[in-house]
């Protein structure tokens, strides 16, 4: 018996030197920082089944999908930073969150004769096990679900549509 009241102590105090973890601030259902990946581009034969959004505008008339690159990706998350902290009071609404905890699903479109990429922006929620493969779409939900269309040959967001309320 001895043994064991001399362990709790020990186990105690060593949990107690470990350093604190920081406080984080994350939107609700979101993984903490063991979650790494929050990026997902579906190939163009999906491209499809991403536009198929139940309480936003999406955009139309799409003659064909493509694959977009991790570099145009890239600079769709870039040129949205700035083009939300510079529309977001012109169009009343904003994201709910920071941009950084969103997950992101992207692929290509043809639209008007323009290669462009479409963003499917959402906060993620533990029990979306295949976002990677499976697009996430979410009726209502306000600002925390959003699409975002991208000219890459332009590096400019042409359009954001946020899910409506409900």
């Amino acid at each position: 018996m001895a043994m064991q009241k001399f362990r709790v102590p020990v186990l105690l105090s060593m949990l107690m030197s470990l350093p604190a973890a920081p406080a984080m601030s994350t939107p609700p259902g979101v993984g903490g920082p063991m979650v790494t990946r929050s990026v997902y581009v579906f190939p163009g034969q999906q491209g499809a089944e991403l536009l198929k959004q139940c309480s936003r505008q999406v955009p139309q008339d799409i003659s064909d999908y493509w694959t977009p690159t991790d570099d145009q990706v890239a600079a769709l998350k870039t040129a949205l930073g700035g083009y939300l902290r510079k529309h977001s009071a012109d169009r009343g609404q904003v994201a709910s969150y920071p941009l950084d905890t969103y997950h992101g699903q992207y692929t290509g479109i043809v639209s008007g004769g323009k290669r462009l990429v479409y963003g499917n922006f959402y906060i993620h929620q533990a029990d979306w096990l295949h976002e990677d493969t499976q697009p996430v779409n979410v009726c209502d939900g306000g600002s925390s679900f959003f699409g975002v269309v991208f000219d890459p040959a332009a590096d400019r967001i042409v359009d954001v549509a946020f899910n409506g309320e409900g």
